[in-house]
């Protein structure tokens, strides 16, 4: 998890951790309270989500395969369409 990147997991500096760090519960720590908390309410994610370089990549290869097979079904009619 990301959120054990930033290094404040019961790290014992009072008020350290923001949302983005693993305060969930919004009490300025990120401790076991806040893995609790996310199970409660059920906010978490089963699976990890790609980092953002692959997110754009995987976006990119979409539309690259959705561009090229949508250029290769059209005919000069349907071509014209879109021009």
């Amino acid at each position: 998890m990301l959120v054990f990147q930033a290094g404040t997991y019961e790290d014992n500096i009072p008020n350290n951790a923001t949302f983005d760090q693993g305060d969930w519960n919004q009490d300025g720590e990120f401790d076991s309270s806040d893995l609790v908390y996310a199970m409660q309410v059920g906010t978490y994610a089963l699976t990890a989500l790609p980092a953002g370089n692959d997110i754009a990549a995987s976006i990119d290869a979409y539309f690259h395969q959705f561009n090229r097979t949508t250029r290769l079904n059209k005919t000069p009619a349907t071509m014209q369409h879109w021009a």
